[in-house]
């Protein structure tokens, strides 16, 4: 009877890390996702004046988990781009 005991502590035990294991990957592509979910305030490289930008969280998360998070915009706003949205540009 106590090895079936110890057994079946060695069994959940296994389970539970295995289990921790796996989350382990969406809790870290949750932390990136909120990181950059976010609208922020940078630079446009073509006029140097200050625009507001929410970068692709989801992108962002998913490739964290192989390397770097690689950032794409998901939109930008400036004057500039209303401008052309009304212009048809």
């Amino acid at each position: 009877m106590p090895l079936m005991i110890s057994l079946a502590f060695v069994l959940a035990f296994t389970l539970l890390m295995l289990l921790l294991i796996g989350l382990f990957p969406l809790f870290w592509m949750h932390s990136i996702y909120n990181k950059y979910r976010e609208v922020r305030a940078v630079d446009c490289p073509e006029n140097g004046q200050q625009v507001a930008v929410r970068f692709n969280a989801r992108h962002a998360a998913v490739t964290a988990l192989s390397s770097v998070p690689e950032l794409r915009l998901g939109y930008c706003i400036d004057g500039r781009s209303a401008e052309r949205a009304r212009k048809g540009v």
